[in-house]
């Protein structure tokens, strides 16, 4: 259940901070610029949904990376045009998987172009607690000043495409609606396949659930270790975008 809800609390912040990075970026480039230098990760989320759909053999009829005006209110950076999923885990793995693919992308951007940082985001001893994640900002906040090389070209590079990438890693309100709603009714199906077990007298199925629990329990243990990173580097890019968008309009008051 801690893991659970350690889960539930990363990818909550992920949204929060994605959504923090993309609209201080919209406020300090204007539209125009926003679409064109973000066009990255807007290339991430919109395969990251490919991929999503072709693993669960959803059928796609349309894929886009190029920004698309439909009108003066409505603005469509992207899309996948597939069939309706055939049950609710497909429904979430199609939309979900931008979160996949934008933390890969994170993880291997700081691989190829920032590979000083590494030695900072080892969480292997790490604990969930709060005060243990913030201690781990603080210690990221400072690697990152420290060991990147600003006249190294890979290192702009890298902060380029971070920003981009995550200001664009999280699902839509669509498809987080999607994700929710493939949740509850994955929740529903187990409830009522242990209530029907239990009332016919199948003993073993409170073994088999403890059993799934636990394996479950050490397959996200493991996932929030991985989230650990991108959310020290979603805070980080979160603060800077803030900032800039900040100071950009205390210039434009004088």
């Amino acid at each position: 259940m801690l893991y659970t809800l350690a889960l539930l609390a990363f990818l909550l912040l992920l949204v929060i901070l994605s959504r923090v990075i993309s609209k201080s970026l919209l406020d300090l480039l204007g539209e125009g610029w926003y679409v064109f230098l973000l066009w990255p990760g807007v290339f991430v989320h919109e395969v990251s949904h490919l991929i999503g759909a072709l693993i669960t053999l959803t059928p796609v009829r349309k894929f886009s990376v190029v920004p698309d005006y439909a009108g003066s209110l409505s603005r469509v950076l992207g899309f996948v045009q597939h069939d309706q999923p055939k049950n609710p885990v497909a429904v979430m793995l199609v939309a979900a998987f931008p979160f996949v693919g934008g933390i890969v992308a994170l993880w291997l951007l700081t691989v190829l172009l920032a590979p000083a940082l590494l030695p900072s985001v080892s969480v292997g001893s790490w604990h969930f607690r709060v005060g243990s994640f913030f201690a781990l900002v603080a210690n990221f906040f400072n690697d990152t000043l420290t060991l990147l090389t600003l006249p190294d070209w890979r290192t702009w590079l890298f902060l380029y495409l971070s920003f981009a990438v995550s200001a664009h890693l999280t699902p839509s309100r669509h498809d987080l609606t999607n994700v929710v709603k493939a949740v509850f009714s994955i929740a529903l199906i187990v409830l009522v396949v242990y209530g029907i077990a239990r009332s016919v007298g199948i003993s073993a199925v409170d073994t088999f659930f403890v059993w799934v629990g636990q394996y479950l329990g050490g397959i996200i243990s493991k996932f929030i270790l991985v989230l650990v990173y991108p959310a020290m580097l979603l805070v980080f890019v979160a603060v800077v975008a803030a900032l800039l968008s900040s100071i950009k309009k205390l210039v434009r008051r004088r």
